[in-house]
């Protein structure tokens, strides 16, 4: 009974992780290439996620800036909104010089991240 249940939010609960269909559409359906291009993503992320902890407590707007714009286009290539817009709320705070309000936005994407690497460490494809 549970087990149904889990069955059927799973779907509505991923998509809204990320929307896989768009990248494979870009990517003519190779699912090797998705599976690589999830593995440097996965490979990439925690250093990513720590620079951008470094650069908020560290309250160094440029550092935010570009590690939160870098991360940001990573996401938006697995069309992974929710998170994306953490990033860009983080892109702003930055630039506005209130880093002092971007420890709620930080730990959200934490949340969202940890989310989005357990989907996508599911989906990759096993490499050839």
């Amino acid at each position: 009974m549970g087990s149904e249940r889990e069955e059927e939010e799973t779907p509505s609960t991923e998509s809204k992780l990320a929307d896989l269909s768009k990248v494979l559409k870009g990517i003519r359906g190779d699912e090797v290439l998705l599976g690589r291009l999830i593995g440097n993503f996965l490979d990439d992320c925690p250093a990513r996620r720590s620079a951008l902890h470094r650069a908020v407590v560290a309250g160094d707007r440029e550092g935010v800036d570009r590690e939160a714009h870098g991360l940001r286009g990573s996401l938006l290539l697995f069309g992974a909104e929710p998170a994306a817009r953490l990033v860009s709320e983080l892109e702003v705070l930055a630039r506005d010089g209130r880093l002092q309000r971007a420890e709620e936005t930080l730990r959200l994407l934490d949340t969202e991240l940890e989310q989005l690497t357990e989907f996508l460490s599911r989906r990759r494809a096993p490499a050839p």
